[in-house]
């Protein structure tokens, strides 16, 4: 018997009872699908020539569609001109009547034959010049008319209108054209038509014969591989005994290097299988362990603290996660995240797959973090400062419940937004305050500032502002964090110092102003000089516009102007204010006239 080589396609995967039927399914669908594809291709070809007689065949009809509608155009021109001979010789306006008929009909047959040729170049500018003549000749044809009803005679009898001649002439010479060359192409398309219909017929033929051929060669073939389908279905039961040896090495390796835990037990808590990671956690070798339960390994107590989850498998037939706290072969402690999930061995019995984890580490890392952050939350609530976090990439902003305390916010009442802090910056603050925040992302420079927040209520309160930023090793900064003080008190009594200095630093300059005066008077100097010298210091401390000296005089008991500076007017200097008694020992001052005066 000849040897055959088995069939690629077969999956060494597949089952000695699927390989078995899978040839005659596969033989099967090779004799329908191949003919059917064979005579698929047949139509295509069929319907290719088809299209392409029908093609040939409008392009026929467009040839004498084309050709009868330019003999239209000259039936109508031709009306145009004898109209218009016979009206210019006689004169009668009989022969006006096909002249305007045929006038009115030209542009629509010249507009349909432009439609009719617009996808061809060289028919579609003859007919372009073909509307240019008619249109020049029917502009001197009226004014020819027009000549004629006026009683002038423009042309001789003997030769009417010779340039109108020229041009119909030109435009039977573009029609005749236009004709000549659409009968050409249409004997081309009749031509073509006649050879691809023998090229259909033969390709047809040839294709039907291809095909019969194909089905021999196709069946021929398929019933040699039926032949030797179960020769080949033998070969693959020996080869399924040693892929199902490599599948199953494949398996338990997989499992030997898993450091999960992982085993299977019975309904009675057996075990019947584990992985070596379960057998070194028991300290024994697996062939000891298998076929024992929890107690029997681990004790009463570890053993009843798993069988809890067991019987929860087992009722439930679900998923349970259970988390569990067992002593080593040292009595050192380990937590343990284990999952099980029942099995079906195929029999109807339920077995308990499980998987657990040592999550000691894990646990301890969650503790010290939770130790971490309580101390963080007691630091941040007994400091007196706001704290503040940025991420630079997604732009969210963290304020700390002590810093909305600070402006007079619960935290519910206000967003952890950028924009929503810099709403709440002073207009004359912001562009300093995004400044510095530019300056310490890009160039590192230190960020300290202090600026004002709008609290709640609507009131301004300073704070100072510090933060540091984390670059990345691109130099760009992805996260920034700080914190906010509130310096209110300390700005308002910088403000009480400044006040107070310019106070005192005021009366200090009025001291010296009248030390100045009394060394003058002392020195003995005159009256005016004296005066004049006082009116320069009230000046200068005073910082006045405008300033007068008025002495008393005794005798009229009346205020003269002794000095003045910086009026307009003249009235000032000579003023007068009379004084006027009150009652008692009081004296007032009547300035009235002197302020009607100025």
């Amino acid at each position: 018997m000849a040897t055959t080589t088995p069939d690629p396609a077969l999956d060494s995967s597949s089952s000695p009872g699927e390989r078995t039927p899978s040839l005659p399914r596969s033989v099967l669908i090779q004799v329908i699908v191949l003919p059917l594809a064979l005579t698929a291709i047949l139509a295509v070809i069929f319907l290719t020539s088809t299209v392409s007689l029908l093609s040939t065949s409008k392009r026929v009809e467009h040839t004498h569609r084309v050709v009868d509608q330019a003999h239209l155009v000259q039936m109508l021109l031709l009306d145009l001109e004898n109209g218009l001979r016979g009206y210019l010789f006689t004169g009668w306006p009989d022969f006006l009547e096909p002249y305007r008929a045929a006038s009115g009909a030209v542009d629509t047959s010249l507009n349909e034959l432009a439609r009719l040729v617009a996808e061809e170049p060289v028919q579609a500018e003859r007919v372009a010049r073909l509307r240019e003549q008619t249109r020049r000749w029917h502009r001197d044809a009226e004014q020819a008319i027009a000549l004629k009803q006026e009683g002038l005679d423009a042309l001789p009898t003997n030769d009417l209108n010779p340039g109108g001649k020229l041009l119909m002439d030109g435009v039977r010479n573009l029609l005749s054209a236009c004709i000549a060359d659409e009968k050409a192409q249409g004997q081309l398309h009749g031509q073509s038509t006649r050879t691809r219909a023998s090229a259909g017929l033969i390709s047809t033929g040839i294709a039907a014969l291809v095909l019969g051929i194909v089905l021999f060669i196709i069946t021929r073939r398929q019933l040699s591989t039926v032949s030797s389908a179960y020769e080949i279905a033998l070969a693959t039961l020996r080869e399924r005994s040693s892929s199902l040896a490599r599948s199953e090495a494949r398996f338990q390796a997989f499992m030997d290097h898993n450091p999960a835990v992982t085993f299977i037990k019975d309904d009675q808590g057996r075990y019947l299988y584990g992985n070596k990671a379960w057998a070194n956690l028991l300290g024994k070798p697996i062939e000891e362990l298998l076929g024992r339960n929890d107690e029997e390994l681990r004790g009463r107590a570890t053993a009843e603290l798993l069988a809890e989850s067991d019987r929860k498998v087992l009722e439930t037939r679900t998923f349970v996660e259970a988390a569990t706290a067992t002593c080593d072969q040292v009595d050192q402690p380990h937590d343990w995240i284990s999952l099980k999930y029942p099995l079906d061995d195929g029999s109807g019995q339920i077995l308990i797959g499980g998987i657990a984890v040592d999550v000691t580490e894990l646990r301890r890392a969650e503790r010290d973090l939770r130790i971490s952050e309580e101390r963080y939350t007691l630091a941040m609530r007994g400091s007196s400062a706001g704290l503040w976090d940025w991420n630079c990439d997604s732009d969210g902003l963290y304020l700390s419940p002590r810093f909305k305390e600070l402006v007079g916010y619960d935290d519910h009442e206000i967003e952890n937004t950028m924009e929503r802090f810099v709403a709440l910056l002073h207009v004359q603050d912001r562009e300093r305050v995004m400044f510095a925040f530019s300056e310490h992302l890009i160039r590192q420079v230190p960020y300290d500032v202090e600026y004002r927040l709008r609290n709640k209520a609507g009131a301004y309160r300073w704070f100072h502002a510090r933060g540091q930023a984390i670059w990345d090793e691109q130099g760009k900064a992805t996260r920034m964090s700080g914190s906010i003080t509130d310096i209110t008190a300390r700005k308002h009594a910088e403000a009480e110092v400044l006040a107070l200095n310019a106070r005192l630093e005021r009366r200090l300059q009025r001291l010296a102003s009248l030390r100045m005066i009394d060394s003058a008077i002392t020195a003995g100097l005159d009256l005016p000089m004296i005066l004049g010298f006082v009116l320069d210091q009230i000046k200068l401390q005073l910082h006045v516009d405008a300033c007068a000296l008025l002495l008393l005089d005794a005798k009229t008991q009346t205020l003269e102007t002794s000095a003045s500076w910086g009026f307009q007017t003249e009235a000032m200097k000579d003023s007068q204010v009379p004084l006027c008694r009150q009652g008692g020992d009081g004296w007032r001052w009547n300035i009235a006239p002197c302020m009607s005066r100025t």
